[in-house]
């Protein structure tokens, strides 16, 4: 992605201090693409059904062939997306305290309550990990809690 970078910048080694992709093409380039390193970015996610989420809260971290890569502050891990909305001016150091913490010490925020009705249950994290259950098999030979 480097050189994505540098074919931008404009040059003393050519003529009237042009590009190299002005020169090769005869355009001048489109800085658009280019964003922040570190920048808080939103990317589209599917929703489980109409009322979820649309976007995911993330950290810019560079570009790949198709899209972009980003830290998801939701799942703690990198992830690649093609539909990103960027906050240039946001970054890191604009995070909450308990978003910054969860990125540092590598905890995934999980959604840990469930609703029944009206009433809502908070279940400690190591409870919906699927437990042993004889004779119940699930897919690669592992025994499922349904």
């Amino acid at each position: 992605m480097s050189a994505y970078v540098i074919n931008r910048w404009p040059t003393t080694a050519l003529k009237d201090h042009k590009t190299p992709y002005e020169a090769f093409t005869g355009r001048k380039p489109d800085y658009k693409n280019l964003h922040v390193f570190g920048c808080i970015a939103y990317a589209k996610t599917l929703p489980g059904n109409k009322l979820a989420h649309r976007s995911e809260k993330c950290i810019f971290l560079g570009y790949v062939p198709n899209g972009y890569k980003l830290w998801s502050l939701q799942h703690n891990r990198p992830i690649c997306a093609r539909d990103v909305v960027f906050d240039d001016t946001k970054f890191f150091k604009d995070l909450t305290k308990e978003e910054k913490s969860k990125i540092l010490t590598g905890t995934p925020v999980l959604n840990t309550t469930s609703q029944i009705g009206n009433t809502n249950i908070t279940n400690p994290i190591h409870t919906q990990l699927p437990q042993l259950q004889a004779g119940v098999t699930g897919t690669n030979n592992r025994i499922l809690n349904h």
